[in-house]
Formats: C-alpha cells, structure tokens, sequence
C-alpha cells in the first residue's frame, strides 16, 4: 500500500478511536475529583504522534477534538480543548525518537496545562479550584494513567510490527540406519518424557518457574527498550527515572484493581436486592427473554442454580491454588531476577565448562536454540493476550460494562488456553453485562467475538506463525494430547515443551551420527 494512503487511514482510524472513546456509555470517574471524570480520549492524538509522527498527531488531536465537540458527547470544554489537544499531539510527535517512550508520553500534561489555561480564562474553571489538593491529586493521577496506557499500548504496536525472522532453508540429510543412534535417541526420549511428567506432577512449582521466565523475558525487552532511548542520560538517571516508572505503575494499577473491586461488588449487592438468590435474580433477568415454548422445555431455575454451584465452586479451588502459586512464586520469582540480571552470565560460564569440549558446541547450538525458541513462544503468546485483553477491555469500557478492565484482561489471559479459553473468557463479561440488562449483554458478546475474529483471522496466522515455527498439524495434535493427558495445562504448555525436546533430540542425534560416523554407503534414506 502507498504509505501516504497508509498514513491517511491509520489517522482517520484514531480520529474514530478518539471519537469513540469520546462518546463512550460509561466513562471511569476520577476518584479524587467529585463528578469528573477521566478523559481517556487524550492518549490517542499523543499515541498518534509516537507512533506515526508530528501530523497525525496533529490531525488527531484537531479532528478528533472537533468531531467529537459536534457529536452528542460534545461540550463547551471539548470545544476550547481543540488547539491544546492539536498542540499535545504534534508535541508527542516532534518528540518521536528522540526520547523515550514514557517521556515522550509525558506530553499529555502539555495537554492538559493548556486545557486548564484555557479554561480559566474562558470561565469554566474558577480559580478558587487550584488551591484544592483533591484537584491536583486528580490531575496527576490521569496524567499518570494515560501515560501507562501508551506506553503499554507503544510497546505492544512496536512487538506486533517487527518483522520475522526469516527461517532457514536447509536441504534434508538422509537419516542414519545406525541401530544405536536410535537406541539411544529412544532412551533419551523416554528420559524427556518422564521429564515432563514430573514437571506437571509439581505443577505449582512449574508455573511458578514460567511465570517468572515470562516476567523475566519482558522486564528484559521493556529494560531494553528502554535504555535504547535514553542513551544519552547518565546511567544513574536510567535507574532514577525506571523506578519512579515502575512505582507510578504499582500505584495506579493498585488503585484500578480496587474500583474493579468495588464495581464488582456493586454488581453482585445489585443482584441480591429484595433478597433473592444470585440464581433467581439471574433466572427474573434471562426468563422474559426466553420463548414460552423453548422455557417449558427447560427447568431454569435448576440449570442457573447449578450453574452458580459451578462458579462458586470453581472460583474457590481457583483461588485455593493461587494463593498456593502466589506464596510459591513470591520465593522463586525474586529470586530468578537476581539470578538472571545479576548472575546470568557467570551461570553460563559455569555452566558451559561442566560439557566436555567435544560436546560443546552441540551444547552452545542446543542452548542458544532453546533460548530462542522460548523466547519467540512467550513473546508471540504474551502479545496475543496483550491485544485480546486490549480489544476486550476497550470494548467494554465503550458500552459501560461494570469492572471493565478485570473482565478485558481476565478474557486476554485465558485466551492463553487454546479452543476453550476464549468460552471461559465470555462467561463473566456476559454474567455482569446482563445485571445492566440484554442489551449490554449482546454488546459484551459481540466485543468477545470481535477479539477472537482477530485472534483468529490475523493473530494466529500471521503474529503467531511467523514467531513459532511448527506445522499447524502438528500444533493441533500436540495440544489435543496435552488436553487429554493433563487438561487445561498440558494445552498451555504442549508446545513449549514439544520445541524444547525437538531441539534437544535434534543436537543430540546429530553428536549421535558424529560419534557413530559410518563408512560406505551405510547412511541413506528409510
């Protein structure tokens, strides 16, 4: 596509998005300033200048303030925040490259400096407001959130575009006929299998370990992202401005974690009203909408009241065996950080000299190839639940879905288990959605369905495919069997560990074929 073109739609897409936001059903109210709410809409002119430049920025920040004025949602202060969004955007965009992400990001307090400037003068703010600690509170935690959100957003844009590694084209070798090679590899492959038995045998202990790989391998890619714009800031400034960042974000996230509390209990005190069973609240809700025909059919009341048995029962084990994995990972965890930042390549070393010379660079390939093998399978399978998660949560945020961004990044995660995660990830969005009414309901499907035609028409076969290099045939078979012999689990993990025994049978078959080199014709094709 002609890259003007490109530019042109990608901007007209975030004049929707800016608009869309704009006239969103249900906006997140700022919770130090009574009545007002967060203006989520001014991270899209300034994440339209980093990622695209100056004038989209611009052009984003200019239309998409306008149109927005003109919709149903427009007020007298979208229409005095045109020019300082315009400014915010084109600023964000100047900036592109030159710095890093979050400072770059922090141009949205540009944006609203001169909001605030212009609504002083213009009457709509009267300036016994700034002498209010609440005001500034308010002010600082918007800023905040909006620039976690793009940063967040920047990151996963810059994952989704980068290119593939393009795979290597070698020409097969016919396999040896050597009956010890083959011996061996059996013995060795039986080995690996009793391997991963045990791993899911002390599963807790295991997804500790995967969740500490997978937060290690982003630290690192958002460490390095990082330290690659700052370049020219002392080190002692980089590890300044990282923690603050890092606290920022442990502060906000704190505080939306506790409103989706809220939002949720609301949601489920609302349900118990006249002091019904959630079950018989739900069957008042969901009857009027069932036919005569198909409701004689169908004992509601005895389907919804196992249904809730279900839930409860699940959310209780569920909850069970995360605090187990909590209390687990908060001893591994920390300590694999230090192990990896701090002592990583000494490990390495040491580790290298306990191979025998001879064996050593099958080990370095072995190792190496691991290494990149794992580390395409996270980033690719992390960037996936990072998009759904973003579609879920930005759809339901649009339709006024109550605990929104739980129930966006509840769907992103489970998304993670293949064919029955995106079921799982519907359940409670449509739950919640259908204490507001149907309607809602309807939404919160159709968002969901959004997500997984996205998931499934581009994600899988461009993002993912490009990343995991493994025959879809393959790939289906191998998490249908994880799926029969160790359920939800053995379907995350299939593939993982299938790339990690291919490699090491594959270096350890080729030492084989070295050490037990034939002579004559002996190697050819079976």
């Amino acid at each position: 596509m002609n890259p003007r073109i490109r530019a042109v739609i990608e901007t007209l897409i975030f004049i929707f998005i800016y608009v869309l936001l704009g006239n969103a059903r249900s906006v997140q109210e700022n919770p130090f300033i009574p009545g007002a709410n967060i203006a989520v809409n001014m991270i899209v002119p300034v994440l339209a200048g980093i990622l695209f430049g100056k004038y989209p920025g611009l052009a984003v920040g200019l239309f998409g303030t306008l149109l927005n004025a003109l919709s149903a949602a427009g007020t007298k202060f979208e229409y005095l925040a045109i020019i300082p969004h315009a400014i915010m955007g084109y600023t964000a965009g100047s900036l592109k490259g030159k710095a890093a992400t979050p400072f770059v990001a922090s141009t949205i307090l540009i944006g609203h400096a001169l909001n605030l400037l212009v609504f002083t003068f213009s009457g709509l703010i009267h300036t016994d407001t700034f002498f209010k600690i609440g005001f500034w509170k308010g002010i600082v935690y918007e800023s905040i959130v909006g620039i976690i959100i793009i940063v967040i957003l920047t990151s996963v844009y810059h994952l989704v575009r980068t290119s593939p590694k393009p795979l290597e084209q070698k020409d097969p070798k016919p396999l040896t006929t050597n009956s010890k090679v083959w011996k061996i590899l059996f013995v060795i492959c039986l080995i690996l299998v009793f391997c991963a038995a045990l791993l899911f045998y002390f599963r807790t202990l295991f997804l500790s370990f995967v969740i500490g790989i997978t937060l290690v391998i982003m630290t690192q890619k958002l460490q390095s992202d990082f330290q690659s714009r700052v370049t020219r800031v002392s080190a002692w400034k980089r590890q300044l401005y990282g923690y603050v960042y890092v606290l920022f974000g442990i502060f906000v996230v704190g505080l939306l974690i506790s409103n989706t509390v809220e939002e949720l209990s609301f949601s489920i005190d609302t349900l118990r009203a006249g002091n019904q069973s959630i079950s018989q609240s739900y069957l008042d809700i969901v009857e009027p909408l069932v036919p005569p025909r198909v409701s004689t059919w169908i004992e509601g009341e005895g389907i919804l009241s196992t249904v809730e048995t279900w839930i409860v029962s699940f959310f209780t084990s569920l909850f069970t065996q995360l605090s187990s994995l909590i209390l687990t990972s908060l001893l591994i965890i920390p300590l694999m950080f230090y192990l990896y930042f701090k002592k990583g390549n000494l490990i390495k070393k040491r580790l290298f000299k306990l191979v025998p010379k001879k064996f050593s660079r099958s080990f370095q390939q072995a190792f190496d190839d691991i290494r990149s093998e794992l580390n395409d399978f996270l980033t690719a399978k992390i960037v996936q639940s990072i998009i759904i998660a973003v579609i879920c949560c930005f759809g339901f945020y649009v339709i006024g879905l109550k605990a929104w961004l739980f129930l966006g990044l509840l769907a992103g995660f489970l998304n993670i288990i293949p064919y029955i995660g995106p079921v799982l990830g519907a359940v409670l969005p449509v739950l919640v959605a259908l204490i507001d009414g149907p309607t809602i309901a309807l939404y919160a499907i159709s968002i969901i369905i959004i997500a997984q035609l996205v998931d499934n028409f581009y994600l899988q076969p461009f993002l993912i495919s490009s990343k995991v290099r493994i025959e879809p045939i393959i790939s289906v078979v191998l998490i249908l069997s994880g799926a029969q012999l160790f359920g939800a689990l053995g379907m995350i993990f299939a593939i993982p560990i299938y790339l990690v025994c291919k490699i090491i049978l594959r270096e350890v078959y080729t030492e084989l074929v070295m050490i037990y080199k034939e002579k004559g014709p002996a190697n050819k094709k079976v």
